[in-house]
């Protein structure tokens, strides 16, 4: 099942913690409203997500379906191999020409 990146709009501000704990990936804000960015696996995970926004008081303003982003921080279990293998070629084509 293919994953897809998510932008949901809620009024307000929402605490880093509170970030964290919902596995938001990136954030923004646009006058009153966070915008919360994450990658949602199936239709079961992104009602999961509105029903824990709603619990903490959050009013969601709007949902959509938006092109992938980067992760910010570490990334989901399946794509941890994948992102030290690109961490490393990164890191690789960034020395100078006499490091090891």
């Amino acid at each position: 099942m293919a994953v897809s990146t998510y932008e949901v709009r809620v009024s307000g501000p929402v605490e880093v913690e509170t970030l964290l704990d919902l596995g938001v990936v990136a954030q923004g804000h646009e006058g009153a409203q966070t915008v919360l960015y994450g990658e949602i696996r199936d239709e079961s995970a992104l009602f999961g997500l509105l029903t824990r926004l709603r619990d903490l008081g959050l009013e969601v303003i709007e949902v959509r379906q938006s092109p992938t982003i980067d992760w910010i921080g570490p990334a989901p279990d399946d794509d941890r191999e994948a992102t030290a293998e690109r961490d490393e070629k990164d890191r690789q084509s960034t020395r100078s020409p006499g490091e090891s």
